[in-house]
């Protein structure tokens, strides 16, 4: 009984599977990088994997689960590490709005690899929780979640991007990603100018 889950995505019951695609793609990235591992070589093996990103809002059970289980489950890709419960997610989503994002390539589904707990304030967005799966780190996926929100935030006349954040060891390169882009630190929040950025691609 120890080992029971109460709550369980049906994206979770194909957890094995995912796993064995896993391992064919480190398969992939052993051939194609082995006898060159510079950034550009990494950048061409990751083009030939035909990387499809959709978005949508949580609205299912099974929607809110997932989030629940990326916010509980994820450390490395954390930016604020709150472990809300399911009745807080869903309670968050009543007034505000969840994205999820499901990542496939050639060799199928990752499933839903990141949520994103939005809440708007005036004219400005508050990212409250950021999470994402480990399975898609390192791949540029980050960059592309990044390049959305921003571009989200341009066509709802946002001024500005906020994140409170809580670093550590474990999410430190995480929260890189978010400096590189562009996020300011100020003490313990992260400020992001979308009026003084452009539409990406």
């Amino acid at each position: 009984g120890r080992f029971n889950v109460p709550i369980i995505s049906n994206e979770s019951t194909t957890r094995t599977e995912k796993y064995k695609l896993n391992f064919k793609r480190d398969q992939e990235e052993l051939k194609n990088t082995e006898n060159n591992n510079s950034d550009d070589n990494y950048i061409n093996y990751l083009k030939t994997l035909n990387f499809e990103i959709s978005v949508t809002s949580a609205k299912t059970e099974d929607d809110f689960i997932r989030a629940f289980e990326l916010i509980q489950r994820t450390n490395q890709q954390n930016i604020t590490i709150k472990r809300l419960t399911l009745d807080e997610i869903k309670d968050f989503n009543k007034e505000n709005e969840i994205i999820l994002f499901n990542l496939k390539d050639k060799f199928g589904e990752y499933g839903i690899i990141c949520c994103i707990l939005l809440k708007k304030i005036n004219n400005n967005y508050e990212i409250y929780e950021f999470a994402m799966s480990c399975r898609a780190m390192g791949k540029k996926i980050e960059e592309s979640i990044l390049v959305y929100v921003n571009n989200y935030a341009l066509t709802q006349k946002i001024n500005s991007i906020k994140c409170n954040y809580i670093e550590n060891e474990k999410n430190k390169s995480f929260m890189k990603q978010f400096i590189d882009f562009g996020y300011i630190k100020q003490e313990n929040e992260m400020i992001y100018n979308v009026k003084e950025n452009k539409e990406y691609s």
